[in-house]
């Protein structure tokens, strides 16, 4: 601590005591001790503005100072940010990580207008129970027809849930499926196969993308994506990072025994091993050898970066050196790793093999749901993506800089959030965050925008955490494990004195204090 000379000699000065400022050095100390006195209290155990504004008053009293020569305490916090993305950082969330996606919800609910997967969560829309399922809700493992399923050879017997039903949520026990994962992978390919159909009704790529802001120096097209496109992107989250990072690794790995296939396997393998672009010597055998990019770590600021960095910043690995060799971009194909390794073809070329795709599978007449269907569904994403490379360049590049700084920089883009979004979803279809990051993330996303979330580990979620997830999505799977306890609630005798504090019943209590799976689970129960 210290106290400022000028501050304290002022009211001397004004009062024409300039021999009293020779007493500086020991008024400080005396000052300082009485000050440490009123801040220190061993039995607190942060400082409090209370605390801080009643040491200014004292202060001001022992200086002599009037409180109209004087401006009340304030604080202010540092946030690194990097100068060249030419806007303001966003503001600092100091508050509850939920309170801004409640009082959305509580909006939705006014309005009318709550997606079906939060609908059912809330208990606003009926349902009508048929044994294990349920219309709008199902509890754990509803067989999907043979024709539905998609192809598993890496789990022949685990069951499965028919994804392509009316059903909006899903409330699942994961101690009955061996491996949770298989059942998130089997929805993956649901939505890849389900969006490859859709994509193929384009004969040209131009069609499926609408340009919504005029361009130039400062501002880029950004482009609005066909609503046939739209509804099949999964947002996986948990109350913390590591076991949604854990998923995301295995559903990338190479280590199943599912049919070959691979999918932009360069870019995912500098995505999953950020460590790699600071290597120099042969590549470590043990980082992650994966197959495809399917899934997106984010959530946290290191989470972000460690995607960013590799996925569009380094030009040498980057997704966006691949765009803008299909845009035309003055790149040389040897120039770049990425460029050498997933060999993306000039615009015409991508024009040549797109139209020669759909005409062979429109010969062949594919249904998508026989064997090697993930794989075809894949080499349709690939196609597409590289005739659209121009339109999702400009997309991404807007996406990007959204992500990294938080805030978006006009109107347009925040109008055209969802579309910016739903563009990284075509080419990486899972997103994962934590959910205490899903408003920071997806602040701008209206509701409903997505396809899917899937909640893992709801045992150690309050209720609302998941709202403003589930508000954002229109349908939801929800893992939890049946007779473990919840790790996330206070203890029973704080919460009881909370609830007694605002005159609240103890089955209000109990009430409150559920996890999110029991209280998703209670909704079929």
């Amino acid at each position: 601590m210290a106290v400022s000379s000028f501050a304290w000699g002022l009211p001397k000065a004004l009062k024409g005591n300039l021999r009293g400022l020779t007493a500086l050095p020991c008024a400080k100390q005396a000052i300082l001790g009485q000050l440490y006195e009123e801040l220190h209290d061993t039995s607190a155990k942060a400082l409090t503005y209370a605390a801080i504004k009643s040491a200014y008053l004292l202060l001001l009293d022992q200086i002599g100072l009037s409180e109209e020569f004087a401006e009340p305490p304030s604080f202010a916090l540092r946030v690194f940010h990097r100068r060249d993305l030419g806007r303001p950082p966003s503001p600092l969330q100091i508050d509850s990580d939920f309170l801004s996606d409640l009082s959305a919800v509580r909006q939705l609910v006014r309005c009318g207008e709550v997606p079906p997967a939060l609908s059912r969560y809330l208990r606003i829309s009926s349902v009508e129970h048929d044994g294990s399922h349920c219309q709008g809700c199902t509890k754990v493992t509803e067989q999907a027809p043979d024709g539905q399923r998609p192809e598993r050879n890496w789990a022949k017997s685990h069951p499965t849930l028919n994804f392509t039903s009316g059903d909006s949520l899903f409330a699942i026990n994961a101690t009955q499926f061996p491996d949770k994962r298989h059942l998130i992978f089997d929805l993956v390919a649901t939505c890849l196969m389900e969006r490859a159909r859709r994509m193929l009704a384009f004969e040209k790529a131009e069609h499926a993308f609408t340009a919504v802001q005029p361009g130039g120096a400062h501002a880029p097209k950004l482009y609005r994506l066909h609503p046939s496109l739209k509804g099949q992107e999964i947002v996986i989250a948990s109350t913390s990072n590591q076991p949604i990072r854990d998923i995301c690794e295995a559903i990338v790995a190479a280590d199943r025994n599912e049919s070959d296939w691979s999918y932009f396997r360069s870019i995912s393998d500098h995505v999953y091993n950020p460590r790699r672009e600071q290597q120099t010597a042969a590549v470590n055998s043990a980082e992650l050898k994966t197959k495809g990019l399917l899934a997106a770590v984010l959530g946290n600021a290191k989470n972000r970066s460690d995607f960013i960095r590799p996925f569009w910043r380094n030009p040498d690995t980057s997704f966006r050196t691949y765009l803008r060799f299909i845009d035309g971009r003055s790149i040389r194909r040897k120039s770049y790793s990425v460029i050498a390794q997933e060999r993306p073809p000039l615009h015409k070329q991508a024009q040549d093999t797109w139209s020669e795709l759909r005409g062979r599978l429109a010969i062949s007449n594919p249904s998508l749901s026989g064997p090697g269907e993930f794989a075809m569904a894949l080499e349709i994403h690939k196609a597409f993506v590289d005739v659209s490379g121009h339109y999702l360049l400009h997309n991404l590049s807007a996406l990007m800089e959204i992500i990294d700084s938080g805030s978006v920089r006009n109107d347009v883009e925040r109008e055209q959030i969802a579309d910016l979004w739903s563009s990284l979803f075509l080419i990486v279809p899972i997103v994962s965050t934590s959910l205490s990051s899903v408003d920071r993330l997806f602040r701008y996303v209206p509701s409903g925008s997505f396809g899917w979330s899937v909640i893992d580990e709801a045992n150690r979620a309050l209720p609302q955490a998941v709202a403003g997830l589930l508000g954002r999505t229109r349908k939801a799977i929800i893992f939890g494990n049946e007779g473990r306890s919840n790790d996330s609630v206070p203890s029973n005798s704080l919460a009881a004195s909370v609830f007694e504090h605002f005159g609240m019943s103890a089955g209000d209590c109990s009430k409150q204090l559920q996890s999110c799976w029991t209280f998703a689970r209670d909704i079929i129960d």
